[in-house]
Formats: C-alpha cells, sequence, structure tokens
C-alpha cells in the first residue's frame, strides 16, 4: 500500500489526538514569525511629511521637474548585520553547519549614493 513508516503514523495519530489537528504548529524554541522592519516616525515627522504634502501638493508640472530627489545607502561588504536563526541540537552550536562566518572589524561595508528627477535616474557614486 502506503510507503509510510509506522513510526510516522503513530506520530500524525498522537498529535491529532492531543492537538485535533495535523498541521504543523509553532515551535517553542523560535519565533513563529519575525516581525517587519518599518522606519520610526514620531507623531512630529509625521506632521511635517504631511505639511509638507500639503504645501506642494497644488504646484504645476515644471516645478516637479526642477526638482531633484536623492538617497544614499549602506551595503555590507561581508555578511549581513543582523541575527539569522538556525535550528539546532543540543551540544551542536559548533558544528560547521549551525555557524555563521565572521571577519575582524566587520568586514567593511561601502556607502552608495544616486539620485533622480523627472528626467531619468543619475549615476551611481560610490
Amino acid at each position: 500500500m502506503l510507503d509510510i513508516p509506522v513510526s510516522t503514523v503513530r506520530a500524525i495519530i498522537k498529535k491529532y489526538q492531543q492537538h485535533g489537528t495535523t498541521a504543523s504548529l509553532p515551535r517553542s524554541s523560535h519565533p513563529e514569525k519575525i516581525s517587519r522592519k518599518k522606519p520610526l516616525l514620531s507623531k512630529k515627522n509625521n506632521a511635517t511629511q504631511l505639511q509638507f504634502a500639503k504645501e506642494y501638493i497644488g504646484n504645476p508640472e515644471a516645478f516637479w521637474r526642477s526638482i531633484l530627489w536623492s538617497e544614499e545607502s549602506k551595503i555590507e561588504l561581508f555578511g549581513r548585520n543582523e541575527n539569522c536563526y538556525v535550528w539546532r541540537k543540543a551540544n551542536t552550536a559548533f558544528l560547521k553547519k549551525n555557524l555563521v562566518p565572521t571577519v575582524k572589524h566587520g568586514g567593511g561595508s561601502i556607502l552608495v549614493w544616486a539620485c533622480f528627477a523627472a528626467g531619468g535616474p543619475g549615476n551611481l557614486v560610490a
């Protein structure tokens, strides 16, 4: 018939009896979901942005053609600057598959800057 081990069938039956479902349940040793990131804006920042929008909403298209928008971003050259989660058994913390390699002094980063206007994007500057 089916090529399923008896131990798997027993585990599924036990899970259904305990929880009333066979769906995967969240594990207690790891968060079910990682929170999303969003820039922190204070009430003052929100009010300032709204005031800017109200002040400039009626400007003619010619005005917006003269505006240059810019942005900068930092890129990590080695790895990421955030936590990395792994599933591991007890006493296996230092096995190669459970490690994230690092370098001294963070490995460095590069700051890039770019801009765009109504006429198109500008050059990327590193």
